[in-house]
């Protein structure tokens, strides 16, 4: 396991809005330079990310807004990975 520690989490999001490839690439942009995110990763066909993090560093709210920010809706956690 590359950048992970027993302090992070991973879970996954569901989101809205996602279109393209450029969408996808935009998601992970903006998860990954919150603090604490090891590495988003999204799957566009099913709309989701799968984000790893440390929980000390940031939250799902902080996620939340980085995503609503970019212009995509927040569905919400669908559970940890």
């Amino acid at each position: 396991m590359t950048g992970t520690t027993t302090a992070t989490k991973e879970i996954v999001i569901a989101i809205g809005g996602m279109m393209c490839a450029h969408c996808a690439k935009r998601v992970e942009t903006v998860l990954g330079r919150l603090p604490g995110v090891a590495r988003a990763t999204v799957t566009l066909e099913k709309k989701q990310v799968a984000v790893v993090y440390d929980p000390l560093l940031t939250s799902t709210d902080e996620m939340k807004n980085a995503i609503t920010g970019a212009g995509y809706q927040y569905l919400g956690v669908l559970g940890e990975a």
